[in-house]
């Protein structure tokens, strides 16, 4: 029979409790990196590329990487700021709501 220590008992649990965290960390991350663009009533276009890595290691996880992320008209600021923070890949480009009318 295996016999041990409370404190290797302890040490080991740690080894193993770091990873189950990043893990659960990325998959909330990536969670929501496609939440903000499922429930949002504003136009969000992205563009992903295969050079394009997802950063932090959520390319582990099957995430692509996007290149850029276009908002168009709504709460501009709310969803630029939100994209900013989980894209860091990413280049967001925010263009003001369109009204109909074309200038030239």
């Amino acid at each position: 029979m295996l016999r041990f220590r409370l404190r290797t008992l302890l040490i080991a649990v740690a080894v193993l409790a770091v990873p189950c965290a990043w893990v659960n960390y990325t998959l909330r991350w990536i969670e929501q990196r496609r939440l903000l663009f499922r429930y949002t009533a504003q136009r969000i276009d992205i563009w992903h590329t295969p050079q394009r890595r997802a950063p932090g290691g959520l390319w582990l996880l099957g995430e692509s990487g996007v290149t850029t992320i276009e908002i168009v008209g709504g709460d501009r600021a709310n969803y630029e700021a939100r994209a900013r923070r989980l894209f860091p890949e990413a280049t967001v480009i925010v263009y003001p709501p369109w009204d109909g009318t074309i200038r030239e």
